[in-house]
């Protein structure tokens, strides 16, 4: 499928996702700049994973990603921080 339980881990985890984009429809994206917060890669071009990764690393503090990670987790992915934001993320 294009959602993959293992995303909500990693950004859980405060870690930074590789995420290799399909037709996929990424979580809120309206509230989360997922280039940001993850290495993306086209499908198309999976030949310049290494490089995005490489790149990724050397232009961010990846520290600070990872605490932002921890807390876009906690803010919108979490089941509490959903609940949160549920009125907001359904434009009630």
């Amino acid at each position: 499928g294009n959602f993959s339980y293992r995303l909500c881990e990693i950004m859980h985890m405060g870690r930074v996702p590789i995420i290799i984009r399909t037709n996929n429809v990424l979580p809120l994206e309206n509230f989360i700049d997922w280039n940001k917060c993850a290495v993306i890669c086209d499908e198309k071009e999976l030949h310049l994973l290494n490089d995005k990764i490489e790149k990724f690393l050397q232009t961010n503090n990846t520290f600070d990603i990872q605490i932002n990670n921890r807390k876009i987790w906690n803010d919108y992915l979490s089941p509490l921080g959903f609940t949160k934001n549920l009125k907001n993320i359904l434009n009630i």
